[in-house]
């Protein structure tokens, strides 16, 4: 398993026309337990974040989001599964309630 705990400042700017830019700072620690043929691994690793986006609203509670992310240190060392440092561009549907 891994199991990350983040914390985040953000700041948001808000236009007329609906349309919000963000960008957030964010860091923490993942918890990570593997498994493997050699035996059972528990480490914690430091983690950052990195994240700018949008989110620009449709209709109603719809929104359209988009975001690009930068996760960093890359957690992997030499043959260990767990590598999720790196970028990230995410876009998609946001409903809001």
């Amino acid at each position: 398993y891994e199991v990350p705990i983040t914390f985040y400042l953000r700041a948001k700017k808000a236009f007329q026309s609906g349309l919000d830019l963000y960008a957030s700072l964010g860091g923490g620690v993942a918890l990570i337990k593997e498994k493997s043929y050699l035996g059972k691994k528990r480490f914690n690793k430091g983690i950052g974040e990195v994240e700018v986006g949008l989110v620009y609203p449709v209709w109603r509670c719809v929104n359209l989001v988009g975001a690009f992310r930068y996760l960093f240190p890359h957690q992997s060392q030499g043959c260990d599964k767990v590598d999720v440092g790196g970028f990230d561009l995410r876009a998609g549907i946001g409903f809001s309630f």
